[in-house]
């Protein structure tokens, strides 16, 4: 009888350390899951954040798509002066209003950075496009000079003044950096 029990009793404990293996691995196992996901999480929203920062040759076909969708409705031509000689913040406008269906043909400086204001020339006779784009820089419309008598090829030229950082679109771009 003792034998019997002595059987019985490494019989029980090769079950348990089995049963305890399959327990190890499976906590093992949850860890990597949990592990790898929580590390594709991280790389998707680095990715998301990356897709701000980049140029359009980047940008997947679809984000592409809908841009020229957006380009038909708002159907504006700009350029961006520099009026205020921070160096690269055209650029960043540049990149905000794309994404905002304007299309940008120039960008460049202005002849001096002594702008105090933000300023926006109309070459056009529109004043639909001037107030679309009042509201997407948050400017006032009184704020729209007219002037057609210069030769360009856009329908508006927004010379951005020492005022950049109380725009619309500087508050947007701070939020993606």
């Amino acid at each position: 009888m003792e034998y019997k029990n002595r059987r019985k009793i490494k019989k029980t404990k090769k079950s348990q350390i089995f049963l305890n293996v399959i327990a190890g691995a499976m906590v093992v196992i949850v860890f990597i899951f949990l592990y790898s996901s929580i590390i594709d999480n991280k790389a998707r929203k680095k990715k998301n954040k990356d897709l701000f920062s980049r140029g359009l040759e980047n940008i997947p076909v679809a984000k592409l798509n809908t841009q020229e969708k957006m380009k038909k409705e708002v159907d504006v031509v700009i350029e961006l002066i520099n009026g205020n000689g921070v160096s690269g913040i055209c650029e960043k406008y540049k990149d905000y209003f794309v994404r905002k269906g304007v299309d940008v043909i120039n960008i460049g400086n202005a002849d001096n950075f002594n702008y105090d204001k933000t300023l926006m020339y109309l070459h056009t006779d529109s004043y639909k496009k001037a107030r679309k784009i009042s509201k997407i820089l948050g400017v006032e419309v009184k704020a729209i000079l007219k002037e057609t008598t210069r030769a360009v090829n856009c329908d508006i030229s927004i010379v951005l003044g020492q005022d950049y950082k109380e725009l619309k679109p500087y508050k947007f771009l701070r939020m993606t950096e």
